[in-house]
């Protein structure tokens, strides 16, 4: 029988990467000068923000042997960020990532290191034992052999029961066929809890639809919980039965950078607290709009009962 203090309230599964956010407010990476350096990658910018938030995280990844795979293992640890699943890579440095500092959708560009070699070993397979809820990333489905890394660990979470949950943010540039890619992708998202694609990931996967249309087969394709976040637009809440429109909160927006990562946080901290899912959604539009007031993906988030009893 699991000891609670061993259980992993959320486990995060995909790339850790180093940031490079340029200090200015620009449409190019190639327009800006300096950049600002941040521990990145989705998954560990929602870790680190669910610990922020009092929970207990781990995240299963795959870092460079080299200075910036020291400094984020470093990083994660200052954090408590649970680090049992974080691999190694002799061969493979540290994935980099560029990005524009950005009041709307950033411009990205990725130098794709160590991260596609994500293996499922047996510390990852006691870190999804150990976990209530496990979250996979879209990012890290798009290479191989990681993809079929991230396959079978979804399978071995939906076997042991877990809650999964998926961040679907399909970027064509990262596949080396995007057609197959688009095949793959929607494969993968059946089965899962909740998915959370922005209106900018659905118009990259299916074109100029409707945000209800992609709502109706992003549930068609076996998703059963569908968040899709529209930016100042808000978002719309779907479980497949009914249809829910929520506004954002009204903010001065600084950079956008990890504001989807942050709500992913805010709405795991309803959930591990046992409250509805539109509670927990409201919740992450919360933590979204403390993100947005600060530079970068990782904002001083208050801890979960302060947000609730707000």
């Amino acid at each position: 029988m699991m000891r609670e203090k061993d259980r992993i309230d959320l486990l995060t599964i995909g790339e850790t990467v180093m940031d490079f956010i340029t200090t200015a407010m620009v449409d190019s990476v190639d327009k800006s000068i300096t950049y600002q350096r941040y521990v990145g990658g989705s998954p560990a910018n929602i870790a680190i923000n669910v610990s922020r938030l009092g929970f207990s995280s781990a995240l299963i990844s795959r870092i460079g042997n080299d200075a910036f795979g020291d400094l984020i293992q470093r990083v994660l640890k200052e954090k408590k960020v649970n680090t049992t699943g974080i691999q190694r890579d002799e061969k493979h440095k540290t994935t980099i990532i560029f990005v524009t500092r950005s009041t709307s959708t950033p411009e990205v560009l990725h130098y794709r290191g160590a991260d596609k070699y994500l293996e499922f070993t047996d510390s990852a397979r006691s870190l999804i034992d150990s976990a209530r809820i496990v979250h996979f990333s879209g990012f890290a489905l798009s290479q191989s052999p990681c993809r079929e890394s991230l396959k079978v660990m979804k399978e071995y979470a939906l076997k042991k029961g877990k809650i999964i949950t998926f961040d679907p943010c399909f970027h064509e540039p990262l596949w080396d066929n995007p057609k197959e890619g688009r095949r793959i992708f929607e494969e993968f998202i059946s089965d899962f809890f909740i998915i959370k694609p922005s209106l900018d990931d659905m118009t990259r996967l299916w074109g100029s639809i409707t945000p209800e249309e992609g709502i109706k087969r992003y549930h068609h394709l076996g998703a059963k919980n569908v968040v899709l976040t529209m930016g100042a637009e808000g978002l719309l809440f779907s479980d497949g039965k009914k249809l829910v429109k929520l506004e954002s909160r009204p903010v001065e927006v600084l950079d956008v950078t990890g504001a989807g990562d942050s709500f992913w946080s805010g709405l795991y901290g309803g959930l591990l607290l046992e409250k509805s899912l539109m509670e927990a959604v409201n919740i992450g539009l919360k933590t979204a709009s403390i993100t947005v007031q600060h530079m970068g993906a990782i904002a001083p988030l208050p801890p979960i009962y302060e947000l609730i009893n707000e």
